[in-house]
């Protein structure tokens, strides 16, 4: 009889201790692919405490591509991915079950811009262009822009060079970018219309 009283008093002991701790909050690491005013909503999400709201601390980790922060949402490092689609695309492809669950635009929102010496994407052959890495936004709005304007994706180089800012920072003969920038094109630098892709 004593055992079954103690067994009763422990047991409430351990269920009024679980009801009376603080919840514990979950950490969560959200990727996003480069700088772009399409992530601002998470931002504004974080530092308004909006997460913090919803017992969440939220770590924002910038990476270099879309094509990286899909290697550590696969990894387990990052739960929440802000990318694009074609990552999405070329994951389902491999097999990896994931969704896209938010979507800002039905358009792509990139231009490219390149060396003042090209008149068109038509005078693109032969010349180099900077994307962040293979199997990122970047590289599948160069190649379907290239196709707009009958240019083989094999008659151009392709550079993996990283985010947005190492994109301006190296210079090469064309890029993709988001409109981070504003309207203004780079000092020195042609932009062309932004693709006419649609999601």
């Amino acid at each position: 009889m004593r055992r079954g009283k103690a067994s009763l008093l422990i047991g409430l002991i351990v269920f009024l201790s679980a009801l009376l701790l603080p919840r514990a909050d979950a950490r969560i690491v959200i990727g996003v692919s480069t700088v772009n005013v399409a992530f601002l909503p998470i931002y504004v999400t974080q530092d308004k405490g909006f997460f913090k709201d919803e017992g969440l601390d939220a770590l924002v980790v910038m990476f270099n591509a879309g094509a990286t922060n899909l290697q550590a949402l696969i990894g387990g490092d990052v739960q929440i991915m802000a990318g694009g689609v074609p990552e999405t695309v070329l994951a389902r492809a491999s097999g990896v079950d994931i969704k896209n669950f938010w979507a800002i635009s039905n358009l792509m929102p990139f231009q490219i811009y390149g060396a003042p010496t090209f008149k068109s994407l038509k005078d693109a052959k032969g010349k180099k262009f900077a994307i962040s890495r293979f199997g990122s936004l970047s590289e599948f709005l160069t190649r379907s822009s290239l196709r707009q304007f009958s240019v083989d994706a094999k008659e151009v180089t392709l550079l993996q060079i990283g985010a947005t800012p190492a994109r301006l920072l190296h210079w090469p003969e064309a890029w993709s970018m988001p409109p981070c920038c504003g309207s203004r094109s780079p000092s020195g630098r042609k932009r062309w219309d932004s693709p006419n892709s649609s999601i």
